[in-house]
């Protein structure tokens, strides 16, 4: 069973490595500088187990065809060795029109063929790609950027102060008749870089054609994904033949609006809605257009003015996919009402003053998300570049929608602008510099028979438990970077209390039933042996460290204590021995959760 769910855990990273392959490889038309490299771009895996592929640039005059193999083996925490292979076919002509492949994983051992998954075909002449699957015998067909492609950092420190790179050369060999040059990455991630308590070195052997302008060979040695080996085989120069590019006999093609690597985004916002806005002509739409596109440039500018390090060279594009959507929902669904719009706008207003008047926002620190602002004034700047562009979107649906009511055109950018903002606000919070945020607000609906004095003493000593365990969680769980964590507790809190209200309140023997399980739950848990040895794949939410659990489990348990008390306040003449019985099911079962993570790594704990 552990051998079947980590075979699973491996195709799914598999599967998601390839779809970023096939997003790198919708790259440059390469330059001259380019040849010039010591190696193409080889992007870090990161903590999610992604086999992330070569990255093969659409240049033009180098056609070719090959096999690219890959072996990747990893050790578990109980010591056992999984070794797994499989391969793809890769084809470029002379104009960089590009085929690849994805492929399922197979035992290292096999000797059945990677089943097929799927084919990709990219024009960089037409800016589509063509994805064919044969389980459906269907092709899609959508835009691409040909111009995106991975960036290669440079040596030294990282600008968020997680790591350092160097890079030693290896000489020049000759492979398949061409001379291709050896580089050793060696990069270092610092202490607490990712919740790690002692360095992690990642190194890659690399082998790079010049000529061809992708690399031959890659060996990454990381120990949180094991070993990776790319290998560059049944090399042949020249035109590989328009049939690698053809499609395939039986197969239905499907045209789709939407341009694929939407994480790169369009350079412009016009040919992402000409096919979608009805009633202008091209010119009309262009010139309707044109303030809105000033206004993604402007706030573009703005942030990256305010957040530095942050050197998302496509930060416009996602901003017009953005938009993009936008359109699409008001075709789709009813149009939200001036009030839920007003709604939207007061939780982004609340949210910005919070980070505003963080004591911290003007005090960055290694280890920082980059999109992070750098000082108040430039987030200032940023939002009022970003109201500008939220106007000037406003006025285009008015254009668009000359019949509807534009008062709630912008509650869905709103609603995502405030997201934004709650990332920020998570960071600043997880440092200790965020204000006591209160509950006041969310439950002055709800409870009746206390004056509002008396309501925002009695949740005082909630606020405070509410922030420890959220700070605790934050500790815990580094890689959780839910900015609702504090949202949804308050709505469990708020729910738990409705049930009060309505006579729904269990007895003593239920909390005493939800205390059992919860204790039951935490002791399977906090037994674990592989509890601090988190592996690729891991949740966001899994703890890190069997310390960081227990301050975390303390903390909750404290905030129980405030939730009852504070409760016994609101309902002096109920039966409090039920109080918490909600609040500790909820608790056991994000237990269980993490149980069943432990479980999935091969790791019995002692409760079992």
């Amino acid at each position: 069973m552990k051998n079947f769910l980590l075979r699973v855990t491996l195709v799914a990273f598999c599967l998601v490595c390839l779809c970023s392959l096939h997003a790198q490889t919708a790259g440059q038309v390469a330059t001259s500088s380019d040849a010039a490299e010591t190696h193409a771009p080889d992007p870090d895996s990161g903590m999610n187990g992604h086999v992330e592929g070569l990255f093969i640039p659409l240049t033009t005059g180098q056609p070719f065809h090959a096999k690219i193999a890959v072996q990747i083996t990893r050790q578990l925490p109980d010591g056992t060795t999984v070794a797994q292979k499989y391969y793809t076919l890769v084809a470029r002509d002379g104009t960089g029109r590009e085929y690849r492949e994805a492929r399922d994983l197979v035992p290292a051992d096999s000797d059945r063929d990677p089943p097929l998954i799927r084919t990709i075909v990219y024009d960089p002449k037409t800016s589509l790609m063509t994805t064919c699957i044969p389980d459906r015998r269907i092709c899609h067909q959508a835009g691409f950027n040909p111009t995106a492609h991975p960036a290669d950092e440079p040596t030294g420190a990282s600008s968020d102060g997680r790591s350092v790179l160097t890079r030693e050369s290896l000489g020049t060999k000759i492979t398949d008749g061409l001379e291709v040059s050896g580089t050793r990455e060696t990069r270092t991630f610092n202490p607490g870089a990712f919740g790690n308590d002692k360095p992690v070195v990642v190194t890659k052997e690399i082998w790079y054609s010049p000529q061809l302008q992708f690399n031959l060979a890659v060996t990454r040695t990381d120990p949180r994904n094991g070993t990776q080996k790319f290998e560059v085989t049944d090399l042949k120069l020249g035109e590989p033949g328009a049939e690698w590019f053809a499609l395939p006999d039986g197969y239905r093609l499907v045209q789709e609006r939407m341009i694929a690597n939407r994480m790169n985004g369009p350079a412009e916002l016009e040919p992402l809605l000409e096919k979608s806005v009805s009633g202008m002509t091209p010119d009309e739409l262009s010139s309707a257009l044109a303030p809105v596109e000033a206004a993604i440039g402007a706030y573009a500018k703005a942030h990256a003015l305010a957040s530095p390090n942050d050197r998302n060279d496509q930060f416009a594009g996602q901003v017009r996919m953005r938009l993009s959507s936008d359109l699409h929902m008001f075709q789709q669904i009813q149009q939200p009402p001036k009030a839920q719009f007003e709604e939207a706008d007061l939780r982004l207003n609340q949210t910005y003053q919070v980070v505003i008047d963080s004591p911290c926002i003007d005090k960055p620190q290694p280890g920082d998300p980059p999109s992070m602002p750098s000082s108040a004034d430039t987030l200032r700047e940023e939002e009022r570049a970003w109201i500008a562009l939220r106007d000037a979107w406003t006025a285009f649906l008015t254009k668009l929608f000359p019949n509807a009511d534009p008062a709630g055109f912008a509650w869905m950018l709103t609603n995502e602008r405030t997201s934004d903002l709650r990332r920020i606000q998570n960071v600043e919070r997880n440092r200790g510099c965020m204000p006591v945020e209160s509950i006041e607000s969310v439950l002055e609906r709800v409870v009746t028979g206390m004056t509002p004095e008396q309501l925002s003493a009695a949740v005082k000593p909630l606020d405070l438990a509410m922030n420890a365990y959220a700070k605790a969680h934050a500790e815990a769980a580094p890689n959780d970077h839910n900015e609702f964590f504090v949202r949804q507790l308050e709505q469990q809190l708020r729910e738990d209390l409705r049930m009060q209200e309505q006579d729904r309140v269990p007895t003593q023997d239920q909390f005493e039933e939800a205390d059992l399980h919860l204790n039951q739950a935490y002791r399977a848990v906090i037994s674990s042996p592989c509890l601090s040895k988190p592996i690729p794949g891991d949740p966001p939410n899994a703890p890190v460290s069997e310390e960081t659990l227990r301050a975390e489990e303390r903390a909750w348990i404290a905030l129980r204590d405030a939730w009852t008390a504070f409760l016994a306040t609101v309902f002096p003449n109920a039966n409090k021995a039920g109080f918490g019985t909600m609040l500790t099911e909820e608790r056991a079962g994000e237990l269980r959760q993490i149980q069943n993570v432990e479980r999935n790594r091969g790791c019995k704990t002692d409760e079992e």
